[in-house]
């Protein structure tokens, strides 16, 4: 209360103060927007001034206290809707669809001041049939003066894996806060900054009921590691031993999902108790080597676990063998098939 003893302090120095410089003060400090400041200023005086000035200034306090009660006013954008305090125009940017796909335009129609805060998995939906839902995973903190309105691009997900992207200039509408499966899975992506593929098989784990088999990202092991274990939770889906990465498609208005798998990623252990020369290497169903990842490595004894990742585009469907060789012989052997 430094500020506002100050103040009073001054006005006590001079002699006896006038109503109007009490309330001057107060006010100066009010208006400054230290309202707390400006309560204690008032409470200052009143308990130092004689009992006409008491008076005075216990109206002054009251009316600053009822000022300050209405100094913000805070909701979620979903209850500021749903109240009517703020109107919501969203429409898409025609970017990528887990990058920053919507525009919001927040208008506050009320005679307050506004902190509005984005939920977490809020679900807009198109005016258009045929295009994705959008999924705000941030949680966006938005200050509103009475009557004015704020612009803002967030990040989204597409909610609707079969659906198309986004033209720009699409209307949306919001249509619900997603479930606590999906805010969970929201609130994991935006501590980790997921914003990309790896966030997006994610939220169609839980919006489109995938499977797992998507949520990997070989350069972020213990990210990818982290989210498996929290879908395995949400989803009761266990965590695959092998993975398939597809090609999605982000361009506006074609179909996001390709039935074609870019690349087949599986873990690998095994454990030697001599030296060894050691090969590895992925084999069509002829025999004929498809892709050489090791030749003869000599190795040593111990345990080792390896990732390997099939670049599975250009391969025709069928069967594929990951043929783990130790001094020449087989001796294990995994299948994946490319559909």
């Amino acid at each position: 209360m430094h500020v506002e003893r100050r103040y009073a302090q001054w006005m006590l120095r001079v002699g006896r103060p006038s109503a109007l410089d009490a309330l001057c003060a107060c006010w100066y400090v009010g208006c400054h927007g230290v309202y707390a400041k400006a309560l204690g200023c008032a409470l200052y005086l009143v308990l130092n001034t004689h009992s006409l000035m008491r008076n005075v200034l216990l109206l002054a306090f009251v009316c600053l206290l009822t000022v300050s009660s209405r100094a913000n006013v805070s909701a979620g954008l979903k209850e500021a809707m749903d109240k009517g305090m703020v109107k919501v125009a969203a429409t898409a940017t025609g970017k990528s669809y887990h990058g920053k796909g919507m525009s919001l335009v927040v208008s506050n129609t009320t005679k307050e001041r506004l902190q509005v805060k984005v939920e977490p998995a809020l679900i807009f939906k198109p005016d258009e049939d045929g295009y994705q839902h959008l999924v705000l995973p941030a949680e966006e903190m938005l200050a509103l003066a009475p009557g004015s309105s704020t612009t803002i691009e967030v990040q989204t997900f597409c909610g609707k894996l079969a659906a198309k992207a986004p033209m720009g200039k699409l209307t949306y509408k919001l249509w619900r806060q997603g479930d606590s499966n999906l805010i969970k899975v929201t609130q994991f992506i935006k501590k980790h900054e997921l914003y990309d593929e790896l966030g997006q098989q994610a939220v169609w784990a839980i919006t489109d009921k995938n499977g797992l088999d998507g949520v990997i990202d070989m350069n972020r092991p213990k990210a990818t590691q982290d989210l498996q274990a929290l879908l395995a939770v949400l989803t009761r889906q266990p965590i695959p031993e092998v993975f398939k990465l597809y090609r999605l498609d982000t361009t506006a208005g074609a179909p996001v999902f390709r039935m074609r798998v870019l690349k087949i990623i599986t873990k690998l252990e095994w454990q030697l108790q001599d030296k060894a020369a050691i090969s590895l290497g992925i084999y069509n169903r002829t025999g004929d080597l498809v892709q050489g990842i090791m030749d003869s490595k000599p190795m040593t004894r111990g345990k080792f676990k390896m990732m390997v990742q099939f670049e599975a585009e250009n391969a025709p469907p069928g069967n594929y063998y990951l043929r783990l060789f130790k001094d020449e012989k087989l001796w294990q052997e995994k299948v994946v098939t490319v559909e």
